[in-house]
């Protein structure tokens, strides 16, 4: 079976926690790639994020890139940039608004989210490559 036939959220299991839900897509080591700045190695992470907005009463689904390394006290650091669109790309792939916050409206948008997820890919360039990425590194 080759990998493209799967649907890329189908490949990882998403993390639930307060009004969010996430599926990460991560490298299995620390050392895929170099940070610019410190020459430190670090691995490279794909993150969907379905999250309440509670100050702008919405639901937003937003893919980004991400760097991460270990830290001396094991916990997991993530690197980013909102201005460097080039190496960190943070792309909003769906919003709504909504009035009052519920578990089943985030999981009815979480659905939403996913299926317009998958048209993208297929029109978007910038939302393919991110796919893409997040498939390699599974």
């Amino acid at each position: 079976m080759q990998l493209q036939h799967f649907k890329v959220h189908e490949l990882v299991v998403p993390t639930m926690k307060d009004r969010e839900i996430t599926y990460k897509w991560k490298s299995k080591t620390a050392d895929l790639e170099t940070l610019e700045h410190t020459g430190e190695p670090v691995g490279v992470m794909v993150l969907l994020e379905i999250e309440h907005d509670q100050r702008n009463k919405q639901l937003t689904a937003v893919m980004r890139k991400v760097h991460w390394n270990k830290s001396d006290m094991g916990y997991e650091i993530q690197y980013l940039s909102p201005f460097d669109k080039v190496n960190y790309p943070y792309l909003t792939i769906l919003r709504e608004p909504i009035t009052r916050y519920s578990e089943k409206a985030l999981k009815i948008f979480q659905r939403k989210a996913l299926i317009t997820l998958d048209e993208l890919t297929k029109t978007n360039e910038a939302v393919a490559s991110l796919v893409k990425l997040a498939t390699e590194l599974v």
